[in-house]
């Protein structure tokens, strides 16, 4: 898992997930325990691969030490990052 960096605030959590197996024949999600950082807390977080859209996490605002992410241990790259409206 690596996080990228910004004026000192973590701006993306890339992480990626392998189990070895064919993933042809084992294709599985894996449930990954994220410890998001403390900015992220109640703001929506976007999860990308390849640019793509894979899911939303919310972490709680008052409770969230921790947020559940499922994804496929396809040795391809995550990322995670808070979802910014430019609006």
């Amino acid at each position: 898992m690596d996080a990228t960096e910004q004026d000192g605030v973590t701006t993306a959590i890339s992480v990626t997930l392998s189990d070895g197996l064919d993933n042809d024949r084992f294709d599985q999600s894996l449930t990954l325990i994220v410890t998001p950082p403390a900015d992220w807390r109640g703001r929506l977080v976007r999860v990308t691969q390849n640019g793509r859209h894979v899911e939303w996490i919310f972490p709680d605002a008052e409770t969230a030490q921790t947020v559940l992410v499922s994804l496929p241990p396809n040795e391809e790259s995550f990322v995670l990052e808070p979802f910014r409206n430019e609006e």
